[in-house]
């Protein structure tokens, strides 16, 4: 401004003019219920934040905090006394992995200025750091809302392995199966080192359809399942078929992977001893009571779960003894193995009818067959001349009857024309479709 004409010489104090006029002309209209309250159009000041968290950590905990439709003060009510209707269990689920830890507690807790002015994340932060032991409150209460779930889940998978090493022990379809198996082996084998075994590693089942006959038209396989096909049962039920129907369980139990239920069933147990000991060290007689009760209830399950799958864990080593097996084998590995060997063979045994159905209408009784070729007669004459002339003879007499069938309707027509019959007739038809 200095040294310009701005600085001395121009002054807009000195300009003259009717400042209402001037409102009047140009200042911006206010929207009518402004107006009418006296109230100014200005726009209110952005209200600012502060903001004391890693941004991706709060934008992503005031998402999820949204999905709520419940304060951080309700959020952490619920917690304190432990409220079973509060979440549902993918909230309880997502509320575990948007707790803030420890630093994020303390540095909530440091800000001195109005609480209004933190964000939203900043102040769930600082609602659920009110709550004692609000990690563990929420494990726990989670273990509630899924501890009917998991024990039904868990229950029907032991139960599965348990009902398919019965169902194995007990199938006499199997033993046969196996016996056969072994004595072709061994007959086979016979002249080798590998002759005269007392038994057989289960996977070798899976290799019995890779071991072709002389011609390459079939294998072992399909033989076995044609020599279980004449030891078939009173109701003429082969024991290729026999097998599955004496072990129905087990597709069921070879879908179970018995080491991931084991760490489900260990996993429960512990999940319970927390809330245990939440229950025993809390103050809060609400929370104490709601999950004390089902800490009562669920320990009796879960105590009855845990020895069911002992059990069965017992029987499944048991079972892989009895065919010679690691006995530290997982039991899927000899469900899935029998399961597959099932399905291959009564896949065998269907093929085996079809061709004998097949082979039953090529030789069926009362199917004329006609010689493509014959053989020269000496001379060189063709021998189908006779055939020639018995075709050439069927063919007159086909012709000759239709022709018989038409000259016959013919007649009848000419006889209908001149004894005005057939016009009569076409007439009526017609005034009968015009009247329709």
């Amino acid at each position: 401004m200095k040294g310009t004409i701005w600085e001395k010489e121009v002054d807009d104090s000195r300009a003259g003019f009717d400042r209402s006029e001037l409102e009047s002309l140009f200042a911006s209209a206010a929207s009518g219920a402004t107006r009418d309250r006296g109230v100014s159009s200005a726009v209110a000041p952005k209200k600012e934040v502060a903001a004391l968290l890693d941004p991706k950590t709060a934008n992503n905990m005031a998402i999820a905090i949204s999905r709520f439709k419940l304060t951080p003060e309700q959020i952490a009510a619920a917690l304190t006394s432990g409220d079973e209707i509060a979440f549902s269990t993918d909230q309880l689920a997502s509320l575990i992995a948007m707790l803030p830890s420890a630093e994020d507690v303390e540095l909530c807790q440091s800000f001195d200025g109005p609480v209004e002015t933190l964000g939203k994340a900043e102040q769930f932060v600082l609602a659920i750091s009110a709550v004692p032991r609000y990690a563990a409150r929420t494990k726990c209460m989670l273990t509630r809302a899924t501890f009917g779930e998991k024990v039904g889940e868990l229950s029907e998978a032991v139960g599965h392995v348990s009902a398919a090493a019965a169902e194995v022990r007990g199938s006499g379809a199997l033993r046969s199966v196996l016996e056969l198996t072994l004595g072709l082996g061994n007959h086979l084998n016979g002249g080798t080192s590998k002759g005269g075994a007392w038994g057989f590693k289960l996977d070798s089942l899976s290799k019995i359809i890779s071991i072709k006959t002389a011609d390459g038209k079939s294998t072992l396989l399909h033989y076995i399942a044609r020599l279980l096909q004449k030891e078939a049962d009173a109701d003429g039920k082969s024991k290729a078929l026999l097998l599955a129907a004496e072990m129905p369980t087990l597709e069921a139990a070879a879908r179970v992977v018995w080491a991931d239920e084991a760490a489900e069933v260990t996993a429960l147990t512990a999940a319970l001893k927390q809330v245990e000991t939440q229950v025993k060290l809390d103050k809060n007689e609400a929370f104490t009571a709601s999950l004390g009760g089902f800490h009562s209830a669920a320990s009796s399950q879960a105590s009855q779960l845990a020895a069911r799958h002992k059990e069965v864990d017992e029987a499944c080593s048991s079972l892989n003894a009895w065919f010679g097996e690691n006995k530290d084998a997982p039991p899927e590995q000899i469900f899935s193995t029998l399961h597959n060997f099932t399905l291959m063979l009564e896949k065998a045994h269907r093929y085996n009818l079809e061709c004998d159905e097949k082979e039953r209408r090529k030789n069926q009784p009362g199917v004329r067959r006609v010689s493509v070729s014959a053989p020269r007669p000496p001379g060189g004459a063709p021998a189908a001349a006779a055939l020639n002339a018995g075709v050439g003879a069927e063919l007159a007499a086909k012709l000759a009857k239709r022709n018989q069938n038409r000259g016959n309707l013919v007649d009848n027509v000419e006889a209908g024309m001149e004894n005005g019959t057939l016009l009569r007739q076409r007439r009526q038809e017609s005034f009968a479709k015009r009247n329709r």
